[in-house]
């Protein structure tokens, strides 16, 4: 084929790329949405992965050489469409202030009345990533007010003891606002993604760190147990990118492809890589909006948040029981109310702890001699609010369970039936079963 026309094809198709067809691109402006900067959707376990169908950033990183063919004016600044570099393997050499001080290593020299301990505070010198972090705050503070106050009120159940864990496992305390733009503090917030949880591990990244879930549990949605293995998380992000700001995109993106961001790039901190079409825009928008959520949090007064619901701090008292019991039983053992229970034991998914040997239960502050005094009087036979089924000819695990409106998993662990689910006729089977199921 004709150099001549291979060179045209190119700079057609280049110059559709560069010049952005939206009327906000056009203008200049950030293509950003409230939509992009906070889409938690967490209440009611009706969660939702932000930024699903989000579009990536209107930027391009071309040679100085290329440029010039399209008769674009070379620049030593980054525009917010356009990198223009000397350089094709260097894409970060744009000479302007919004990205030299990173290079210089300024991201490990912080102001603490920023982001203590964080190193975050650099994107003060980076004025698109300033801009993101206004608009994320205008964002939480004027379009959604209510419901970032309804998050507000409910991290303060759950910050101490957030960032004590935090501190014992040597993360930054600060980190323990994360879970405002994760899920709202909300434990039983679940994605599209199926992450789950106020820190949203998926399932695979949880069970790799220490979060059993299963039928009877989802300690995700535990706040001790889920801190915990977020904060080692984290820490091997760290250690792994040598950056909190990019060990927070890594927890929110993945590790592999904040990776293969810095490989493609050749980047060497978050915030260059965020002028690039190498992070989607839910990864290059997270950092700037954990920054926002977290400065307005320290001081939502100064951003017009007023007559916050905070939450009283978690606190409770711990007891290891070695059966299985009903928690409509636990209640009345330790003379509290079935929903308290639940509150405080958020990863239990049924109406009864699990059938293990040994359990360690949360019960209100103050209650636990009061449990413990009670537990002894309750007949092993009313631990658990069951039924006694006796196997007929032609009966099955799956007929049973819908008959009494249970799982057949609920039978077969435990009657400890196996795999194979095999029954008799005239086995007495152990149906578990809600309180309100049996006293129809």
């Amino acid at each position: 084929m004709n150099p001549y026309r291979i060179n045209l094809i190119f700079i057609v198709l280049l110059t559709a790329f560069v010049f952005p067809t939206s009327a906000s691109a056009a203008e200049g402006q950030d293509l950003i949405t409230e939509e992009d900067v906070l889409s938690l959707e967490a209440e009611a376990g009706s969660g939702g992965e932000p930024y699903e169908n989000a579009r990536y950033e209107d930027v391009l990183v071309v040679s100085r050489e290329a440029a010039e063919m399209l008769k674009l004016e070379p620049s030593t600044s980054c525009s917010d469409h356009l990198i223009v570099i000397d350089e094709p393997d260097s894409p970060n050499a744009c000479t302007d202030i919004e990205t030299n001080p990173f290079e210089m290593g300024i991201e490990d020299d912080f102001d603490p009345k920023v982001l203590v301990n964080l190193g975050l505070d650099s994107y003060q010198f980076g004025s698109r990533a300033m801009r993101y972090v206004e608009k994320n705050k205008k964002v939480m503070s004027q379009r959604i007010p209510e419901r970032f106050k309804r998050y507000l009120g409910r991290s303060s159940k759950y910050l101490r003891m957030m960032k004590n864990i935090l501190r014992e496992e040597g993360i930054p305390e600060d980190i323990a606002y994360l879970p405002l733009i994760e899920s709202g503090f909300y434990t039983h917030a679940y994605s599209r993604s199926r992450a789950s949880g106020p820190w949203q591990f998926i399932r695979s990244t949880g069970r790799r760190y220490g979060l059993k879930v299963d039928w009877w549990v989802d300690e995700r949605r535990d706040p001790v147990k889920s801190t915990r293995a977020a904060a080692r998380h984290l820490r091997d992000l760290h250690e792994t990118f040598g950056s909190w700001s990019l060990a927070l995109a890594a927890y929110n993106a993945g590790e592999g492809k904040i990776k293969r961001a810095l490989k493609v790039t050749k980047a060497k901190d978050f915030w260059s890589v965020m002028r690039t079409m190498a992070i989607k825009r839910e990864t290059f928008n997270y950092v700037p909006k954990f920054i926002a959520a977290r400065e307005i949090a320290l001081d939502p007064e100064a951003y017009g948040l007023t007559d916050i619901k905070y939450q009283k701090d978690i606190v409770y008292d711990q007891v290891v029981i070695e059966f299985p019991m009903s928690l409509d039983i636990i209640a009345r053992t330790a003379g509290t109310t079935e929903k308290t229970i639940k509150d405080l034991n958020p990863e239990l998914r049924r109406w009864s702890t699990p059938p293990v040997d040994k359990y360690n239960l949360k019960i209100p502050r103050g209650s636990r001699a009061t449990f413990l005094l009670n537990l002894p009087k309750i007949p092993a036979a009313q631990r658990v609010t069951v039924k006694v089924h006796i196997v007929r000819r032609g009966d099955t695990v799956s007929e049973i369970a819908y008959r009494y409106r249970v799982s057949q998993r609920s039978i077969t662990t435990y009657n400890r039936l196996g795999r194979k689910a095999l029954i008799r006729p005239g086995q007495r089977l152990i149906i578990p079963v809600s309180y309100k199921t049996s006293s129809r």
